[in-house]
């Protein structure tokens, strides 16, 4: 529904905002209470709700993670799993911009960067 799309585009653009604004010391808790109560809370919701976002919108989670050096390994694995089943959907930024998110928290995530390989190569006259 046209709710749900708004809901998430405003959930992951206030997340990439934190990270865009320098929000380690939100993510690490250097904070007042209520920031970090706020910080939570929109985590809180990324995680509810990444099963749902776009290509675009995971990818903007990815790059936020990595800025705020946050490994949420939970939240990783759902963002890895949810970026495999759309994979087609993913442009060359979508594909550079999480692979240096997850290479940059050193994550694991293997069968991520081989479908990211495999998606690169086979559009590599766009990049």
């Amino acid at each position: 529904s046209r709710r749900a799309d708004f809901i998430d585009l405003n959930l992951v653009t206030a997340f990439h905002r934190i990270a865009k604004r320098g929000g380690r010391d939100i993510a690490s808790g250097r904070t007042t209470a209520a920031a970090k109560e706020a910080f939570e809370g929109i985590l809180s919701e990324v995680r509810a709700r990444t099963s749902h976002f776009d290509t675009h919108h995971l990818t903007n989670i990815a790059w936020a993670l990595a800025r705020l050096a946050l490994a949420d390994e939970p939240l990783l694995d759902a963002i890895s799993s949810a970026s495999l089943t759309k994979m087609a959907d993913s442009g060359p930024s979508d594909l550079a911009f999480t692979l240096w998110a997850f290479a940059s928290l050193d994550s694991g995530a293997e069968p991520l960067f081989e479908a990211i390989s495999a998606a690169a190569v086979n559009m590599l006259d766009e990049f």
